[in-house]
């Protein structure tokens, strides 16, 4: 493992093109996914942006790394270390919004300079994440930037250095406690897996250095200007937020990965509350780009910004009107057809077939014995009788869905937090559940017992590029990125009148236009998918009667049987994106796919019952674990286990996407706030336990 000496500096792995710098796949296996990577984030021409000016800290954190390793090596069973990674991350950026008067409230970060008068871009945050893995694995971390706004690279390594020591104490102590279990209950083993491949990256697509703020102050100006004159007296409430962010990543392990990324995201959103209580929400969102991020949508390529806008605020606002002349579901009974916007097809794959994809949602459940379903028995087995029903996740920023191209997609990574490249994983193909997402601590124990051709394909595929975090204080998961149900381009209809009358006559429908997300508590399969606007389908034709409040409720071993038409990619016409929640973390997700049309579906609740109750009380209880007010076996949302047929009452493994959080919530987590590191940087790089547990 000691191999420090055969990596290059920064300066020299960084050349002219980034298609170049990029480490070719190891010739003994080809890397499944690498020209895709390279299409994706390096096109033929493309200039190179300069680095991060934290980039050199790359390579002092392999020399850490390899320093503890071999400093801290022991024989003992159990106590033997296998890897070390060290993970820098820090945000800078702007975000707009309104207060209750409609005037603009900008945070923004500038420049600040060193005392050698060296210009440094302040941060909204700045820390570190150290793991090591043994027999078992621990995750620790360091505020590094604390009330600053940029930090010295003497005390980076300095932490760096004490955190993996620390690091190293845990995880071997741990190692030791698992090495009783094997020796002395038999308990199974699955080691750590290593690349075959070691990756140099050096990617920056912030292609926009700053943000031009005349006009992200216009734009969030003339979004409520529009909504004011739409809705005149109706309007009660109007919340509009512009943010364009860059996440950045210094990242090194003892597998030789040396990593230096910058991930821009940007995005506008409006919410609507009107005097009836109604709220409508309406958002561009997108990544690896700049403002122009905002023309995402094919039709938008020739309008300017404030053009798409204000089409935005006016499409909001008819929401919202129509949401104030809506009847509730009761006039549907408790079930019946629904067809599925392209948006809502999204939160479809990602609720029901993204989480229950995940390795590590996979082995939890299968260690559950109170668990009412197998998924690790759905790998290889038919989850959908529709033989045309596929599902992709990627990490890739640009991709094809049918004949659908899809262009900056909001979760979209460079590589993972594990330096894992991001690749094109079939989750369902034909029908059957072939692939899963996995992490390097997932993929052994995923792959014990699978057999034949499906144990082949996993090994084919390898890693999935799908460790997320939502900041650097939060340990690793496996995260979906983007998801999406393929298109039927031979068989799918291609108008969604034409969808619509499948509807049978004699039965009374609706299409959903928009939703707020939903959940799925992955050890019963129970799941929600809370329906915002509809509008109801009478003797086979769409009506302009909208409803609201729709609910659609199922489990997931069941409800592939339901979904009866698989629309063309002509239907594509919205995404999904918002902010997946696991575990209490919120990361940055976008799914879509074609209309649908899902025969005889069951319907939950009525009334106002609003969905961003239960995100803000699931977010209320996990910063609550976070603080160790509450454990983590004690998560209970009342409106969840009410809207469920069995007894959830335990929910621990709750999943929520939404596709917006409560705003002071999502500007906090933007900024950087509410980090809960283990440790606060010191006098001289010195690291010190936080007594406090929660910064604010």
């Amino acid at each position: 493992m000691d191999n420090i000496e055969n990596t290059k500096n920064t300066e020299e792995h960084a050349p002219e093109n980034i298609k170049e710098e990029i480490s070719k796949p190891s010739e003994k296996e080809e890397v499944r996914g690498y020209k895709d990577f390279v299409d994706s984030y390096c096109p033929d021409g493309e200039t190179k942006l300069p680095p991060d000016e934290y980039h050199l800290l790359e390579n002092d954190f392999a020399q850490i790394n390899n320093r503890g390793f071999k400093s801290f090596q022991e024989s003992t069973p159990g106590r033997e270390i296998d890897w070390i990674g060290l993970y820098m991350g820090s945000r800078y950026g702007t975000v707009i919004t309104t207060d209750e008067k409609g005037i603009p409230q900008v945070k923004t970060s500038g420049n600040e300079f060193t005392p050698q008068g060296e210009k440094r871009i302040q941060r909204f945050f700045i820390g570190l994440r150290g793991e090591v893995a043994t027999k078992d694995f621990s995750v620790q971390s360091v505020n590094l930037s604390g009330n600053d706004t940029i930090v010295k690279e003497f005390e980076v390594n300095s932490a760096g250095y004490k955190l993996i020591k620390n690091i190293i104490e845990d995880a071997q102590k741990k190692g030791e406690q698992v090495q009783r279990k094997i020796d002395e209950e038999d308990e199974p083993f699955f080691p750590f897996y290593h690349l075959p491949e070691k990756n140099i990256l050096s990617i920056n697509r912030n292609v926009e250095e700053g943000v031009n703020l005349d006009l992200a102050v216009n734009l969030v100006a003339n979004a409520r200007q529009v909504v004011k004159q739409e809705m005149g007296a109706k309007v009660k409430d109007i919340k509009v937020a512009f943010f364009k962010i860059a996440d950045v990543m210094e990242y090194a392990d003892t597998d030789d990965n040396i990593i230096d990324t910058v991930t821009p995201r940007v995005g506008i959103s409006i919410q609507i509350e009107t005097k009836d209580n109604n709220k409508a929400f309406g958002a561009i969102r997108g990544a690896m780009g700049g403002t122009e991020i905002l023309k995402r949508a094919e039709e938008d390529k020739d309008k300017d910004y404030v053009e798409i806008v204000r089409a935005l605020a006016k499409e909001v606002s008819k929401d919202a009107i129509d949401l104030d002349r809506a009847q509730s579901t009761s006039i549907l009974g408790s079930e019946c057809p629904v067809v599925l916007s392209s948006g809502v097809t999204g939160v479809l794959a990602h609720e029901v077939y993204g989480h229950s994809s995940e390795a590590d949602v996979i082995i939890t459940n299968k260690k559950t014995k109170a668990a009412e379903i197998n998924l690790k028995g759905r790998i290889g087995g038919q989850v959908s009788e529709n033989t045309k029903f596929n599902i992709i996740d990627t990490g890739l920023c640009n991709f094809d869905v049918g004949k659908k191209k899809i262009r900056n997609a909001f979760g979209s990574v460079i590589v993972d937090e594990h330096g894992t490249i991001p690749k094109r994983t079939a989750l369902i193909q034909d029908g059957v559940q072939k692939l899963v997402l996995n992490s390097r601590y997932t993929r052994n124990e995923i792959m014990d017992g699978l057999t034949g051709d499906i144990r082949d394909e996993m090994v084919k595929h390898g890693l999935s590029g799908n460790v997320r975090t939502e900041k650097y204080d939060k340990p690793p998961l496996v995260r979906m990125t983007n998801t999406y149900i393929l298109p039927d381009d031979e068989n799918g209809k291609d108008k969604l009148e034409d969808i619509i009358a499948l509807v049978p006559k004699s039965k009374k429908g609706v299409y959903l236009k928009t939703c707020d997300g939903g959940w799925v508590e992955t050890n019963t399969g129970e799941f929600q998918i809370s329906g915002r606007l509809g509008f109801l389908i009478e003797n086979g034709v769409l009506t302009d009667k909208p409803i609201r409040d729709i609910k659609i409720s199922g489990n997931l071993n069941k409800f592939g049987a339901k979904i009866k038409h698989i629309g063309s990619s002509k239907t594509m016409d919205r995404v999904f994106t918002g902010y997946c929640g696991k575990r209490g973390q919120m990361v940055p997700t976008e799914s879509g796919g074609p209309i649908l049309y899902v025969e005889d579906v069951k319907l939950q609740g009525g009334g106002k019952r609003y969905f961003e109750r239960t995100v803000r009380e699931y977010l209320r209880q996990h910063e609550e674990i976070e603080k160790g007010m509450r454990s983590k076996d004690n998560v209970y949302i009342r409106e969840v286990d009410e809207d469920s047929d069995m007894d959830l009452t335990d929910q621990e493994n709750l999943c929520v996407v939404s596709t917006s959080l409560p705003l002071e919530k999502e500007v906090r987590i933007l900024l950087g706030k509410d980090i809960n590191s283990d440790y606060l940087l010191g006098l001289e790089g010195d690291i010190i336990k936080n007594a406090d547990v929660y910064d604010r």
